[in-house]
């Protein structure tokens, strides 16, 4: 575990761009995900998560449908 955060800090810029980059992504295809419905989004995106969770073997913040509404909620 300390050999990933260590590696995060050491990576924390390109990180943190990639991030931003997911967010703008996010943001883009928000009216798309809306027409697909987050609900059913959840699972598929629930697995991803659970399989970077294992894969890291770290805490990570919720990358999922629920996240994703509670940041563009709709208006």
């Amino acid at each position: 575990m300390k050999t990933v955060r260590l590696w995060s800090v050491r990576n924390a810029g390109w990180l943190k761009k990639c991030y931003a980059l997911l967010e703008g992504t996010l943001v883009l295809f928000n009216p798309l995900l809306k027409a697909i419905g987050h609900e059913r989004l959840d699972k598929p995106l629930a697995a991803i998560e659970g399989a970077v969770k294992a894969f890291c073997s770290i805490p990570s913040p919720v990358v999922s449908a629920r996240w994703v509404r509670r940041a563009w909620p709709a208006p």
